[in-house]
């Protein structure tokens, strides 16, 4: 089933038993909401070999994926959770491609290739995160309020390389290997932070949020993002920007690691 078909679905049946359940505690000034954002980031993950790496000697499982990734596309939910409090479910995925020639022997989950192959390589970045916003304070002068950020995530790394000219060799028992390495590692973490936001006014308020964590020697995850908000009747136009950072657990026998970061807009509606 498609990554977004499998997000879509539960996050679809969870907002329709809320809002027959849910008093009209208002987030945002608002109420329910659903937000897509478009994400202009480029990135290429970063494959490094784990503390169980099978590589053979003189061959490296380093390989830094080529080309340049596409915009993301992110979807979030947000949902009444106690007085002033929100329950966002939010996932975006990105992807892209790119072509490179090895410039030292490689082996890629378990798959060898040599100096000056010609390699092509496509990979994506998958993230669902389900965060509960606290209102922790309220600044009465100013109207800032303070949230505290209680989450989880999972996140999915996965990649694909082909050396598409190079000889493919059948062994002695029929099986044939067609040069290609592919590979998926996951991560799921809890998170921790904090966010703010203020109104200055009934047409336009600004809000910022910033969440991580980290095993230490093993894997982490970060995020953080910062927009300026317009609205516009039942509709919110977002601008700003967005940062998100993974490695997986380098006690496998690969990981990943990878930074995503740039501008983004998005669209807010509240039914």
């Amino acid at each position: 089933m498609h990554f977004w078909t499998r997000f879509s679905l539960p996050v679809l049946a969870v907002f329709v038993a809320s809002a027959q359940t849910q008093n009209s505690n208002t987030i945002e000034g608002g109420g329910f909401s659903a937000q897509v954002s478009y994400w202009l980031t480029s990135s290429e993950p970063l494959l490094r070999g784990g503390k169980q790496n099978p590589a053979p000697t003189g061959q490296s499982p380093n390989f830094d994926l080529p080309g340049k990734g596409k915009a993301a596309l992110a979807a979030m939910v947000s949902l009444p959770a106690g007085k002033e409090n929100t329950l966002r479910i939010s996932a975006f995925r990105a992807q892209g491609t790119g072509n490179t020639t090895a410039t030292e022997n490689l082996a890629l989950f378990s798959t060898g290739y040599n100096t000056g192959d010609y390699l092509a390589a496509a990979y994506k970045i998958e993230n669902v995160k389900v965060s509960w916003d606290y209102l922790s304070y309220t600044y009465a002068a100013s109207g800032l309020r303070v949230k505290t950020l209680w989450e989880a995530q999972f996140t999915a790394v996965h990649s694909r390389v082909d050396a598409p000219f190079k000889e493919i060799v059948t062994d002695s028992s029929g099986a044939s290997n067609f040069n290609i390495a592919e590979g998926t590692k996951n991560v799921i973490l809890p998170s921790f932070g904090l966010g703010l936001e203020q109104a200055p006014s009934k047409a336009f308020r600004w809000e910022a949020r910033a969440s991580g964590f980290a095993i230490p020697g093993r894997s982490y995850v970060w995020n953080a993002e910062a927009a300026a908000v317009v609205r516009m009747g039942k509709f919110e136009l977002l601008g700003g920007g967005r940062a998100f950072s993974v490695k997986t657990s380098v006690k496998d026998d690969a990981y990943y690691k990878q930074t995503l970061y740039g501008p983004y807009v998005g669209l807010r509606f509240y039914p």
